[in-house]
């Protein structure tokens, strides 16, 4: 069996993928892997020039050797990685976003980590922005009080216990933009719940990794590089709206339909809050300050999505 299927999705994100796959023979080194590179049905060239690297890949090649899988259709996060699980039997599975740029050795360390615990099922490692500086790597579960006060105070608190860490340690989630699964805790918990499309899917597996007993580890001493969202970027009302639909799927899954109703009407109050601040710093301003306007275009658009019954094509869904 193969130690370790490291799997990298892309979604019209080719340029990044291309620097990903250059970092992985060096990650690996010394670990038997292979490497899977998942296209979600990209609409660009991605396809093209993922084949083209195929042809290049090899000892002494511009890109390590790689499967390809091409899926019909955008299947998001979830589905994409999914499908990765029943292709390739192995150890251990290395989920990567295309915006990652792995260290050298990392790839081993992490499984040592994981192997000196067996009861871990899960291991994110800690995220950096490209100038170094740290990101959120893990945090604790959503709830009524942190998403309708301070999220980013919340997410402080949890990131504190991180501060001078080197040695793994439990958390409750971790941020999927790197995440080592064992194939048992697989096995035990299932895949990746989609109907996550994009945004707490990780958030969902780490909370049914540990019902069932499992670890989930948060791993300080591997510092690996995120360069953060560029394709949700790309799209950034599509993507608040994404998150929205995500949170109220998480809370109907785990809080359940009176805590969900809280959560909409509170949302719903506190974008109404903020779209009005928003519009009156855009009048002042005579429409100059580009933030407002773009946090004005934001919040109305998500009140207009809540108010009109969330839709399915209102996200990144295709």
């Amino acid at each position: 069996m193969t130690t370790v299927t490291i799997g990298l999705l892309n979604y019209n994100t080719a340029g990044e993928t291309e620097q990903a796959l250059r970092t992985l023979p060096a990650a690996a080194g010394g670990v038997d892997a292979r490497i899977v590179v998942i296209d979600n049905a990209s609409s660009d060239d991605s396809l093209a020039r993922l084949a083209a690297w195929q042809k290049q890949a090899g000892p002494g090649g511009a890109f390590p050797v790689f499967d390809l899988i091409a899926l019909p259709a955008n299947l998001g996060f979830a589905g994409a990685f999914n499908r990765l699980f029943t292709y390739a039997i192995s150890e251990f599975y290395l989920l990567l976003n295309s915006d990652i740029l792995l260290p050298p050795g990392s790839v081993a360390e992490m499984i040592d980590s994981m192997r000196q615990r067996p009861r871990a099922g899960l291991a994110g490692v800690a995220l950096r922005r490209e100038d170094g500086s740290a990101q959120s790597s893990f945090g604790a579960y959503p709830t009524l009080a942190s998403e309708l006060l301070n999220r980013s105070l919340y997410q402080k608190m949890a990131m504190a216990q991180a501060r001078g860490a080197r040695e793994p340690f439990a958390v409750e989630c971790i941020v999927g933009a790197v995440m080592l699964v064992r194939r048992e805790a697989y096995e035990q918990v299932g895949g990746l719940d989609e109907r996550f499309f994009f945004f707490l899917e990780e958030t969902d597996w780490c909370k049914r990794m540990t019902m069932t007993g499992w670890l989930v580890l948060h791993l300080p001493g591997i510092e690996v590089v995120h360069l953060q969202g560029r394709a949700a970027n790309r799209r950034p009302v599509r993507a608040r709206i994404e998150f929205h639909r995500s949170r109220i799927i998480y809370f109907m899954k785990h809080h359940g339909p009176v805590s969900t109703f809280v959560l909409i009407a509170g949302t719903a109050v506190r974008l109404m809050v903020n779209m009005l601040a928003q519009l009156v710093l855009t009048l002042v301003t005579l429409g100059l300050w580009r933030t407002a306007r773009h946090r004005l275009i934001m919040y109305a658009t998500l009140l207009a999505w809540y108010f009109c019954g969330r839709p399915d094509g209102w996200g990144l869904r295709k």
